[in-house]
């Protein structure tokens, strides 16, 4: 159905309503009346509450992505630690971190990177992010500014990977609710400058801050251990 079939349709249910209300067909056209401060008033509070619910509704769905368990997973190179199937819909950044609500710390990092324009939000799709280690991809020893990078990128192609989009992380974040204590990983992404560094999302479970939402800071002296973890996509 069309914008305008909906309203049509909308408008009908005040049209009866009005009525069942004991109303007249005229009492509607007041809507029209742009001088009267109180039709005014009660238009302005109706449409905060329709922007209300618009924005509710769009944080609810971005709660739909699912974790899926590996032995789940398609044919692939190397068998993920994890594997999350992302129903992306294409949020903004403010209705990603309202999403993540009251459920998940968001540092102050995250929620800096989130406000740069390198926090590019990619387009409604599905995509299929897994969790590996370090060992698994080749790298161990690697500088870590050489994996999060065009370096980087290269080589997970040969398991039939590629980096993730930059709003990866936050659904990411959303999806896995049952992350275990003390499991944290970075994702392979195109790194966000903020703050003086470059920086990739950090997803864990600590001790102080609960599970959580956060920016690494990516340094060329970091070497990478063996069983650090790295979320990349799958590669279509």
């Amino acid at each position: 159905m069309t914008a305008a079939g909906r309203l049509t349709n909308h408008w009908s249910l005040v049209d009866r309503k009005v009525k069942d209300l004991g109303g007249q067909p005229e009492d509607l056209y007041l809507l029209g009346s742009a001088e009267d401060d109180d039709v005014r008033a009660l238009v302005d509070a109706t449409a905060k509450k329709l922007v209300a619910r618009g924005k509710a509704l769009r944080a609810a769905s971005v709660q739909r992505p699912s974790s899926v368990p590996p032995q789940l997973s398609f044919r692939v190179a190397l068998t993920p630690k994890h594997l999350f199937l992302l129903n992306k819909n294409g949020a903004d950044a403010p209705t990603l971190q309202s999403a993540m609500g009251g459920a998940y710390f968001v540092s102050d990092y995250a929620k800096g990177m989130m406000s740069t324009h390198e926090c590019v939000i990619g387009p409604a799709e599905a995509a299929l992010v897994g969790v590996y280690t370090c060992e698994q991809l080749g790298v161990t020893g690697w500088p870590e500014t050489d994996l999060f990078g065009t370096k980087g990128w290269e080589h997970v192609k040969q398991f039939g990977l590629t980096k993730c989009l930059i709003d990866d992380g936050p659904y990411v974040r959303i999806a896995y609710a049952k992350q275990e204590l003390g499991e944290w990983f970075r994702f392979g992404h195109n790194p966000i400058p903020f703050g003086g560094y470059s920086r990739v999302w950090f997803v864990g479970h600590g001790y102080g801050s609960g599970r959580f939402l956060s920016g690494w800071n990516l340094n060329p002296s970091n070497r990478l251990d063996a069983d650090d973890l790295v979320a990349l996509r799958l590669a279509q």
